[in-house]
């Protein structure tokens, strides 16, 4: 790619980004409004894993172009079994974080929390881990592997960084409302530290694979 075609695509990149996992999205929550996830819902799995692979090809795409940075670069290095001990501890510390924000949240914004989901029953669950796996790896490598590595090509500064990835991946759910929003922001922000310190992009997706999964099975079994 020659220079003048290369200084084009990195001013487009962000700016296609941007449209294509943020305003979009968001626009389309604003005029769909409040609608619960219908886990049960078969059209629903086929109609978002359709959406998947159409956004997780365009990623990888991105990544091919950026000519400088390698796969690696965007955290798609090998797991070895040591490895497994990071899952563990980005699992629990996920865990109690949403624990501690939402209980002091409750506190001072007091709501009647509404869950933005309906239960999977028995024979979907597997269908959920799923899903869950793959908005893992489109959450983390978008707000964690591609922030960290468009960051560093600018210069910004780490926490600068962190600020701007965790506010719009915040702003995301929205429709989960003001304290399920702000405690992603700062479960996003504990994401994003993860991931600056161990740059690996399945370690970071089946962590919060996990933490979702792990929410919704806690409500099932709930529900039971």
């Amino acid at each position: 790619m020659n220079k003048g075609i290369q200084n084009f695509f990195n001013i487009l990149e962000p700016i296609i980004i941007l449209i294509v996992f943020f305003i979009y999205p968001f626009i389309s929550q604003i005029k769909i409004g409040y609608s619960v996830v219908d886990f049960n819902d078969i059209n629903f799995y086929i109609k978002y894993f359709i959406g998947f692979i159409l956004r997780f090809s365009f990623v990888i795409l991105i990544i091919k172009l950026n000519s400088k940075y390698s796969f690696k670069d965007f955290g798609f290095k090998k797991i070895n079994f040591y490895d497994f001990k990071y899952i563990i501890y980005i699992f629990f510390s996920l865990i109690f974080a949403t624990f501690l924000f939402k209980f002091v949240l409750n506190f001072f914004i007091p709501q009647n929390i509404e869950p933005s989901f309906s239960c999977p029953n028995k024979k979907m669950l597997w269908l959920t881990f799923i899903l869950f796996i793959s908005v893992g790896y489109i959450e983390e490598i978008i707000f964690r592997a591609y922030a960290l590595v468009f960051f560093n090509k600018f210069n910004i500064n780490k926490y600068i960084g962190l600020f701007i990835s965790t506010t719009i991946f915040a702003i995301l759910h929205l429709y989960q409302g003001i304290i399920a929003t702000i405690t992603i922001f700062f479960i996003g922000a504990l994401l994003y530290l993860w991931y600056y310190k161990i740059r690996n992009l399945h370690i970071l997706a089946i962590s919060h694979a996990l933490f979702n999964f792990f929410q919704i099975l806690v409500y099932f079994l709930s529900t039971k």
